[in-house]
């Protein structure tokens, strides 16, 4: 097989695709952590990740965007919600 140089339409795909997982990429490296990571910290870098989502206006990835807002709503909705993780969010040292 023989290779296929990246056309223009893959180069702005990729561009687009990068700015959509540049901050969920950011929040994994947060979350991991091993010092200075908190309970706390849990709902604002989702809510960090769901505004800075909302605020690319990239067509060609909404269908990645809304996959992404939806799978944090099913994984933390739970957690956005709770008290417990509200208390220590306020807490954050």
């Amino acid at each position: 097989m023989g290779q296929h140089p990246l056309t223009e339409d893959d180069m702005k795909f990729l561009d687009s695709y990068v700015k959509v997982m540049k901050p969920v990429a950011a929040a994994m490296d947060l979350l991991q952590g091993e010092s200075d990571c908190y309970i706390g910290h849990v709902i604002p870098t989702i809510k960090g990740i769901q505004h800075k989502l909302q605020l690319l206006n990239d067509k060609s990835m909404t269908l990645l965007i809304n996959a992404i807002n939806n799978g944090l709503c099913e994984r933390f909705g739970a957690i956005l919600t709770s008290d417990e993780y509200k208390a220590a969010m306020m807490l954050i040292p």
